[in-house]
This record gives C-alpha cells, sequence and structure tokens, in this order.
C-alpha cells in the first residue's frame, strides 16, 4: 500500500471514473493521501494533440469531468476532501501561447485545471 498517489492529466484519459478512484483508494494505506490534477470539465479542450511527424498530428479525445461529480465520486468512495482548487488562465504560472492553445479561455472565467487532495478515510 503506498502514503501518496500522485495522479496527474491521467483521468481526462479515463472512461470509467469510478473504477480509477476506487483503484486509488485502494491501494492507498489508511489516512495517506491522493493528488490528482487534471482539465476542468468546463474547459474548451476536446482532444490531446500528438505530433507524429513536422506536419502530421493525432488527436485523443478527452473524457472532461465537473467539480460537482468528481466530488461526488470521492466521497462516495471513501475519500475526505481535504483540498480542492480551480486554475484560470490568470493563475498560471506559466503562460502558454494563446495561438498554440486557443481552446484557453484567457479572460479568466472559466476553469482550465483543477487540483484535489483526497485522504483515504477507511
Amino acid at each position: 500500500y503506498f502514503y501518496l498517489v500522485l495522479c496527474c492529466r491521467v483521468l481526462s484519459h479515463v472512461d470509467t471514473l469510478t473504477k480509477a478512484l476506487s483503484e486509488i483508494h485502494r491501494v492507498l494505506k489508511k489516512g495517506a493521501h491522493a493528488v490528482i490534477s487534471d482539465i476542468d470539465g468546463r474547459h474548451g479542450y476536446e482532444a490531446t494533440r500528438i505530433p507524429i511527424s513536422a506536419d502530421e498530428h493525432v488527436n485523443i479525445r478527452v473524457h472532461k469531468y465537473r467539480m460537482d461529480r468528481l466530488m461526488d465520486e470521492v466521497m462516495g468512495i471513501g475519500f475526505i476532501v481535504r483540498d480542492y482548487k480551480l486554475f484560470c488562465a490568470p493563475d498560471l504560472a506559466w503562460k502558454p501561447d494563446r495561438q498554440a492553445f486557443p481552446s484557453i479561455d484567457w479572460s479568466g472565467r472559466r476553469p482550465i485545471f483543477y487540483q484535489l487532495v483526497l485522504e483515504r478515510n477507511a
């Protein structure tokens, strides 16, 4: 069993949210933590674009989960939510190129990422 699970940009590639979160819960020791960060469900991002050559790319569909659904899922599994944050464009320490990331809401009204800190309760 583990004292910490770090899950960054993974859930957006998982279509069975309950299964993934249940597995994280299963492998944690009681009182241990999981830190989960991914794309917010309201972000306009629809696919991960992977270059395969200088002029070709592959788009991989993403699954986005709104914070209310995530909270319901993690608490239903038995996690305690210790902290959560939403990050909008103005919050980012590194500002990506606007042309390269057209789906980002630069106004700051719509979150891009979320971060959850969870504790395994039982």
